[in-house]
């Protein structure tokens, strides 16, 4: 559009005074280009129609249609809308994302080139990081490098566990939110699976948390039999752990 501030009087002799046809026409593209551009039709009769083209840019006008291959994205405005023709720094567009990532990625927003897309601070994304049919907010950025700026949160899948389901810790107390079984049919009793070929010094791969074995020393005296002691151990090869008795005879 050409510069017409000097264009103040009318009625002036010459034609810096006045507004040629052209002139006109150039702040009447202007202003119509504005609201043709947010979907609008023109109408004589309706004349809030720059106003709604104003808040239909400032509610949506930072969302792109996202292309392009996986590691490779590009933003295109939607149309008819229009985008502008250079990135500033600071600028924020949102986009959905077409593939998912398997490594560093570029983002090429409306014609302007392929920048890299990375984390806070400038740290390289990694793979999975942009995921298919999610949409994400990319921030431009020129320090400390010229980037797209992505945050995100990991979504980390919610586990529920029935009321009643007993599980392993190897700690004294019990984590918030649990409480110890110190029944004798559950306490120091309960087995745990490992994933070694047996074997180990000192019992590291018995499949008894931390060889946890309930022992009964007790001492008893009976007609025919003298004080006595009962022990349970472990005994391990290099597949099997086994666990055997054994009965020691006072003097």
């Amino acid at each position: 559009m050409k510069d017409l501030n000097n264009k103040l009087d009318n009625g002036g002799a010459t034609a810096d005074g006045k507004l040629s046809s052209s002139e006109w026409n150039e702040v009447a593209s202007e202003l119509q280009s504005i609201i043709e551009s947010t979907g609008q039709v023109l109408a004589s009769s309706d004349l809030l129609q720059i106003v709604k083209a104003i808040s239909t840019y400032s509610t949506t006008g930072d969302f792109y249609t996202g292309a392009g291959i996986v590691n490779a994205y590009t933003a295109t405005a939607v149309s008819p809308m229009l985008a502008p023709d250079s990135l500033a720094d600071g600028m924020r567009i949102r986009t959905i994302i077409p593939i998912t990532n398997t490594g560093n990625s570029t983002l090429n927003a409306f014609g302007t080139g392929a920048v890299d897309i990375k984390h806070p601070g400038a740290t390289n994304i990694g793979s999975d990081s942009l995921v298919l049919g999610t949409e994400y907010e990319f921030i431009y950025r020129t320090s400390p490098s010229t980037f797209w700026e992505v945050e995100f949160e990991e979504v980390i899948p919610e586990v529920v566990l029935p009321p009643g389901t007993k599980l392993l810790f190897a700690q004294a107390s019990p984590p918030t939110g649990w409480t110890q079984d110190t029944t004798d049919t559950a306490n120091n009793r309960m087995l745990r699976v490992v994933n070694t070929s047996g074997g180990g010094v000192a019992g590291s791969d018995s499949p008894i948390l931390n060889d946890k074995i309930p022992t009964h020393n007790h001492t008893a005296s009976s007609i025919g039999a003298g004080e006595h002691e009962h022990h349970l151990g472990t005994a391990q090869s290099n597949v099997l752990t086994a666990i055997y008795g054994t009965t020691t005879l006072s003097e």
